[in-house]
């Protein structure tokens, strides 16, 4: 009942806000969510582009919700924000996965997390350039600084 009644929030675009009151309603009569619930309002939170509300979402849930989100669904986040192309919030997306392994909550294999990274990549280097080129000038052969005295010689 719980995931039919917020799937009504991915029929159209539905802003951050009633997706909250949507889910705190469900929550207020006793409505159990699932990872299944998570991917749900994941999925409508990509629709209106609404990241922060997404981030803040997967970050809370083992607290909140007694949940913790699956890979998918950190993949799920990840994809959303690559169909966009918003490469920043990819990358936001991967830190957040990973950070979430670290901390014990889900585990991504090593191929799963290529895929990823590998999809990731393209979006973020044609959306995000680097606020400065770097110079590699100050670098010896194996790749180490070199002092200012040196770089002159």
């Amino acid at each position: 009942m719980f995931n039919i009644i917020l799937t009504g929030c991915c029929a159209e675009p539905t802003d951050a806000g009633e997706i909250s009151r949507v889910l705190n309603w469900s929550l207020q009569y006793g409505l159990k969510p699932s990872t299944t619930t998570l991917s749900i309002l994941i999925k409508a939170l990509c629709q209106t582009e609404s990241w922060d509300s997404a981030f803040e979402l997967l970050e809370t849930a083992p607290k909140c919700l007694g949940l913790w989100p699956e890979a998918r669904i950190y993949a799920q986040l990840l994809q959303g924000c690559v169909k966009t192309g918003n490469g920043r919030k990819a990358v936001e997306a991967y830190s957040a996965m990973a950070k979430a392994v670290k901390a014990g909550g889900i585990f991504v294999d090593e191929l799963t997390s290529m895929r990823l990274l590998a999809s990731v990549l393209p979006v973020a280097s044609k959306r995000e350039p680097p606020a400065s080129t770097p110079s590699f000038a100050g670098l010896d052969d194996g790749g180490n600084s070199r002092s200012m005295a040196q770089q002159k010689a």
